[in-house]
């Protein structure tokens, strides 16, 4: 959901979390009021993952445990709510676009990359959007410090792809849907 460097995000995504649903989520109360550090500290940085100590890991893993699907749905209703509801209010001709489309662009919401290109893109085909997103992907330094400009690898390469690969019919959305949910394994 968020990054590693600048976790500025996650105690208000857990806050929502708890409003949709108080009881399933009750474990991320203990987070709302961290701090950057507070987050730094237990899950680590980049380059030093604490996953293994971690006691916000433990908190998501329970409630995973407990309902790994509600809890990916309440996921994207906030998803949707704060990144993509806010992009088809700015560009509504993507209503129209495939839902991998509206993804792929909403991801670089999330990733925090400049979406103001898509003021040009309405006439483009959805494959020219998505290599669109992968060229942006690769070449913007987000807060995941991911940016590597190589645009045929790692999540520059991976999530745009998987666009591609639905709108060719490579792939169809319940097997990402399965992959997603790891019942399938190792496919991107």
């Amino acid at each position: 959901w968020t990054a590693l460097e600048k976790m500025n995000n996650i105690a208000p995504f857990f806050k929502k979390c708890i409003e949709m649903d108080s009881a399933l989520c009750a474990p991320l109360a203990a987070f709302t009021s961290w701090s950057v550090s507070d987050f730094t500290n237990d899950i680590g940085t980049p380059g030093n993952i604490k996953y293994s100590t971690s006691q916000v890991k433990a908190a998501l893993s329970q409630i995973c445990d407990t309902d790994r699907e509600t809890f990916l749905t309440i996921q994207m209703d906030i998803a949707k709510e704060e990144y993509l509801d806010p992009l088809l209010s700015e560009y509504p001709w993507l209503e129209n676009r495939p839902s991998c489309v509206q993804g792929a662009v909403m991801h670089l919401r999330v990733w925090g990359a400049s979406t103001g290109w898509l003021g040009t893109y309405e006439s483009a085909s959805d494959e020219e959007i998505i290599k669109k997103v992968r060229h942006t992907i690769a070449n913007t330094s987000s807060t995941a410090g991911e940016a590597t400009g190589n645009e045929n690898a790692g999540r520059a390469y991976n999530e745009p792809q998987i666009a591609l690969e639905i709108l060719s019919g490579a792939v169809s959305t319940e097997e990402v849907e399965k992959y997603i949910l790891k019942e399938v394994k190792n496919k991107y």
